[in-house]
C-alpha cells in the first residue's frame, strides 16, 4: 500500500486545517502590509460652552457683573435724558 493510503483521515484533516491557516495568515499579512493608511484623521471639531456648575466663584460673577453693568449704564442714560428735560423745563419757566 502506499503512503496516502495508509494515512488516517485525521491526519489529513490536521494537514489540511494547518494549510488553510497558514494561507489565510499568509493572505492577511499580504492584504495589511499592501493597504495604505491614510495619515491624517479627519473629524469636526465641536466646541461646547463651560457649563455654569463647573465654574469658580469669580468666573461665575464676571457674567453678573456684565449684566450689572450693563443695567447701571441704561439706567444711568434714563437719569441723564431726565435731566436735560428738567433743565429745558425749568429754562422755559
Amino acid at each position: 500500500m502506499s503512503h496516502s493510503q495508509t494515512s488516517s483521515p485525521a491526519t489529513r484533516h490536521s494537514l489540511r486545517n494547518t494549510l488553510c491557516a497558514a494561507a489565510l495568515v499568509g493572505a492577511g499579512m499580504f492584504i495589511g502590509s499592501n493597504i495604505t493608511m491614510p495619515e491624517i484623521a479627519w473629524g469636526q471639531i465641536i466646541t461646547t460652552p463651560q457649563q455654569q456648575h463647573m465654574l469658580s466663584g469669580g468666573q461665575m460673577s464676571v457674567p453678573i457683573l456684565k449684566d450689572i453693568s450693563a443695567t447701571l449704564k441704561e439706567i444711568d442714560g434714563r437719569l441723564s435724558r431726565m435731566e436735560s428735560l428738567a433743565k429745558q423745563l425749568g429754562n422755559q419757566r
